[in-house]
C-alpha cells in the first residue's frame, strides 16, 4: 500500500513569495516554522526551507521534516527525515550530505534569490459530457516590491 503525506502550508514557501526579511543565516529550532535560508550553488542561490508532514502508512501515521532547496523555482535538493535535528543539520549544510558537498553559506543578503511577489494560478475550464475539463491556465508571479533605495534617482 502506497504512503501519503500532508503538508500544511508554511509562510516561507516561496509561492507566497520570496521575501529577505524571511531569510536568516541559519535555521533552528526556534525559527524554522517562518523562515528560510540561502546556500550557494554554481547554478544560482538555493533557496531552502523546512516543512513539517504527517505521513500515512499501512495505517500508521509519522512526523516527517522536508527540506526544500530550489533555484528559480526549480527543485535541486529535498531531504525527506523523521527528526527535526537531522533536518537542520541537512538544511544548513551541517551534516556533510549532497546539500553541504554541493553548495556554500550565502555571505550577504546580495546572495539571496531575487526577492519574488505571490504565485497566482488562473485556470479555464469547459464542460465535456458533464464534466469539467480544464482548457488553460496563466501562471503569474510579480516581483515583489522594492524599497525606495533600490530606486535610481531622477535627473
Amino acid at each position: 500500500m502506497g504512503a501519503i503525506t500532508r503538508y500544511d502550508s508554511v509562510p516561507q514557501d516561496p509561492m507566497f513569495g520570496i521575501s529577505h526579511e524571511n531569510i536568516v543565516s541559519r535555521l533552528t529550532r526556534r525559527n524554522w516554522r517562518t523562515k528560510a535560508m540561502t546556500r550557494l550553488h554554481r547554478d544560482g542561490p538555493v533557496y531552502i526551507y523546512i516543512n513539517r508532514g504527517k505521513r500515512t502508512a499501512s495505517g500508521e501515521t509519522n512526523i516527517v521534516y522536508t527540506v526544500n532547496g530550489s533555484i528559480n523555482g526549480i527543485q535541486y535538493f529535498d531531504g525527506h527525515f523523521s527528526k527535526l535535528v537531522e533536518a537542520l543539520a541537512y538544511a544548513n549544510g551541517e551534516d556533510g550530505g549532497h546539500l553541504a558537498q554541493k553548495t556554500r553559506p550565502a555571505k550577504s543578503p546580495r546572495d539571496y534569490p531575487i526577492p519574488l511577489g505571490p504565485e497566482v494560478i488562473i485556470s479555464g475550464m469547459s464542460m465535456v459530457k458533464g464534466r469539467h475539463v480544464p482548457d488553460w491556465s496563466i501562471q503569474l508571479r510579480e516581483p515583489a516590491a522594492s524599497d525606495e533605495s533600490d530606486l535610481p534617482e531622477d535627473a
